[in-house]
């Protein structure tokens, strides 16, 4: 798969950095990162299989990805928040989170899935219109929630 192949290519190019002594990392810290790795692809797995679960007509997708610097011992993980445009069909970056902030982001997307389940789809979307803010997909900052306030006036 795509994710195997790029978790290949990462693991490669640690152990030749490990090894032409660019980084200083153990086996203890690749075994490591194979394991935080591994968590957070079945974690981004499961958001996007929920997202299509509760969110059918929205193009959200999320995609694990790294950053490798010369000082870092292990790469570090990102979670990038994607949506298609639906005029160019483009896939556009709409948002970086940390793993962390993805981890607090996905628990609140299972709690989503959990009120879909007990009270139905068509509640969850207008609760998610009616408090934007409440919406585990989306940034809202003040300016946005002032003119979602605005058009809902």
């Amino acid at each position: 798969s795509l994710m195997n192949d790029a978790k290949q290519g990462v693991l490669a190019s640690f152990a030749e950095r490990t090894r032409t002594g660019d980084a200083d990392a153990g086996t203890t810290d690749l075994h490591s990162w194979v394991k935080a790795y591994d968590q957070a692809a079945k974690a981004v797995e499961e958001a996007n299989a929920i997202t299509t679960e509760v969110r059918p007509d929205d193009d959200f997708l999320f995609e694990l990805c790294w950053c490798v610097t010369k000082k870092a011992q292990v790469p570090a993980f990102a979670v990038f928040v994607k949506s298609k445009n639906t005029e160019t069909g483009a896939e556009e970056t709409i948002y970086v989170w940390s793993l962390e902030k993805f981890y607090s982001r996905l628990q609140a997307i299972r709690d989503v899935r959990s009120e879909m389940d007990e009270h139905g789809q068509a509640h969850v979307q207008e609760k998610l219109e009616m408090h934007p803010q409440k919406d585990p997909w989306r940034e809202v900052g003040p300016v946005e929630l002032q003119l979602l306030e605005e058009q809902m006036s």
